[in-house]
């Protein structure tokens, strides 16, 4: 199943990866207009009061909102709209492919992904061997 929110962001990226952010922008304005609305992700946000509030062009030129490093506009345009994929799809399978997708074609646009797998072995084997001291 594709949620609303995950097609307005593939159409946003899209979009401006073939055109511009112009042409990308409409869409991801659309879901923070969704999201403004409470986004129907439960009762629990319905009704409520939201500040989601519509970007426009500038935001993504160098110094603007979204590009405080001064990268190309359309570079800052497509982070965003990665990292709205990011967030928004949490618990979802959106971020990892989107982490699998571009850590090597496109790593200026991929979010920050770490499995901390290592740390976790660690940590677990520091429990048994506590715990089988304790015994």
């Amino acid at each position: 199943m594709v949620t609303y929110f995950e097609n307005e962001l593939i159409l946003a990226e899209a979009k401006a990866r073939q055109g511009g952010i112009a042409d990308g922008l409409p869409h991801l304005n659309n879901v923070r207009a969704w999201l403004n609305s409470g986004g129907q992700l439960n009762d629990n946000h319905n009704g409520g009061s939201f500040n989601y509030a519509a970007f426009d062009s500038s935001d993504f030129s160098s110094g603007g909102i979204e590009n405080a490093d001064g990268v190309d506009a359309k570079t800052a345009f497509l982070r965003e709209v990665i990292e709205e994929r990011y967030v928004s799809g949490f618990g979802m399978h959106m971020p990892f492919n989107d982490a699998r997708r571009l850590r090597k074609s496109d790593s200026a646009y991929s979010v920050p992904f770490f499995l901390l797998m290592d740390q976790l072995v660690r940590t677990r084997k520091n429990a048994i061997c506590c715990y089988r001291i304790k015994l």
